[in-house]
């Protein structure tokens, strides 16, 4: 089976989705909720061209975001999700940027971390 890979908000509406299925514990519930009404509060939505080529990268010089996922990654890996994190030196052309995150096409060279 091909390895396919999505974005952290991505893999949340499928944990969300889980949970309307029952497949999952509702522990993290709140945590899903709290988490997705900041980054809706005060992360700005990319205003350009999405498609199946696009990676979105957080900025390592505006840390904030970072520490504000890193609740819902442990409820996506209580919840047997993998989550890994991508670093890259060359991330391809960029699309958007703002001062938090890139968008950028995924002809960039991917380099994996391990998990974070």
């Amino acid at each position: 089976m091909p390895l396919s890979l999505n974005g952290i908000f991505t893999a949340t509406r499928l944990y969300k989705r889980q949970l309307i299925n029952c497949r999952f514990y509702k522990n993290g519930e709140d945590i899903v909720k709290k988490t997705l009404n900041w980054f809706n509060s005060n992360i700005p939505v990319p205003t350009c061209k999405w498609d199946e080529d696009v990676i979105c990268w957080w900025k390592q010089s505006n840390r904030i975001p970072i520490l504000k996922i890193r609740p819902l990654i442990n409820v996506l890996r209580k919840n047997k999700f993998v989550v890994l994190t991508l670093e890259s030196n060359n991330i391809g052309d960029i699309l958007y940027r703002d001062k938090f995150q890139v968008v950028s096409n995924v002809h960039g060279l991917i380099h994996y971390l391990g998990e974070s």
